[in-house]
């Protein structure tokens, strides 16, 4: 009964070790210029001023000094239910607990994100609003845009001249697969 309690706490746990999206969280622009990497675009697209950069990146740093110790309970809290996991005596309850304790830090990370977003989103001027509105309804597209280019319907777009290629490196993808010639 006991291994069968823990081996539905595991697959439980599984569940909820997923971040939302499916991946970890995604990873904040450095920097402190106007001009931080990954930014320009955003901010040419969007017309916004350096000032607002500025401010939007102290946004991100509060946020991210914010959660760092959220972060640092999640992994604690993961690596106790590992270790419990794999032989530890903690009664199904405790590792339910467990469970519970990263839902909810995990819950308080999205609530800072939430709270950030309108903090950063209250620095855009009406226009600069529409636009955004405008990305995030192509964001949605994404995963559409990338299917259609597997079927050959779309072109990928050409990367800007000095961004790195697909493997991180200069230059274009050349194909190393059957039939591709070196």
């Amino acid at each position: 009964m006991k291994r069968l309690a823990a081996s539905a706490l595991l697959t439980a746990a599984l569940a909820f070790a997923q971040w939302p999206g499916g991946g970890r969280p995604r990873p904040m622009a450095a920097g402190s210029g106007s001009q931080g990497p990954g930014t320009d675009l955003a901010q040419t697209y969007l017309g916004l001023s350096a000032s607002q950069v500025s401010q939007l990146q102290q946004i991100q740093q509060d946020e991210r000094s914010a959660n760092q110790g959220l972060h640092q309970q999640i992994a604690d809290k993961e690596q106790a239910l590992q270790t419990a996991l794999s032989g530890s005596s903690l009664s199904a309850a405790d590792l339910g607990n467990l469970l519970l304790d990263i839902q909810n830090l995990r819950s308080q990370i999205k609530q800072n994100r939430q709270k950030y977003q309108t903090q950063a989103l209250a620095l855009l001027n009406a226009g600069q609003v529409t636009k955004l509105q405008g990305l995030q309804a192509a964001a949605a597209l994404q995963p559409t845009i990338r299917q259609a280019e597997m079927l050959n319907l779309l072109t990928p777009p050409t990367p800007p001249a000095g961004s790195a290629g697909p493997m991180g490196g200069p230059g274009d993808f050349v194909p190393m697969g059957r039939g591709a010639r070196r």
